[in-house]
């Protein structure tokens, strides 16, 4: 018995296959369970921070996603940036309105 591996559109009638190797089944597989898991993950997340809301009465603070080697936290994802803590930092950027436009086309600052 032979197995293909094969991409095709799930309509009626006998659309076009699309002919792939294991491996690139396997990739899909692969991507597509750590689809779901981040999309179950991305829903907890969210609950998680409307409980803070709701508990705390206010918004929830800036999170962010480490690595741990032993106890040593390293290489930092922001996921979430408290909204003033960006605007502030945007702002000591650009303290000069005429930075704005040539930080837009070079991201040079004029002293």
């Amino acid at each position: 018995m032979t197995i293909d591996y094969v991409i095709t559109k799930e309509i009626l009638g006998r659309p076009p296959v699309l002919d792939i190797s294991k491996a690139q089944y396997l990739q899909l597989q692969a991507g597509y369970n750590t689809l779901i898991d981040a999309l179950a993950l991305e829903e907890k997340f969210e609950l998680l921070m409307r409980n803070y809301s709701g508990l705390e009465g206010k918004s929830a603070p800036g999170v962010t996603a480490f690595r741990r080697d032993d106890e040593k936290l390293s290489d930092g994802i922001p996921l979430i940036v408290k909204i003033d803590d960006l605007r502030m930092t945007l702002e000591k950027k650009n303290v000069k309105a005429i930075n704005l436009s040539k930080r837009c086309i070079t991201n040079a600052v004029r002293s």
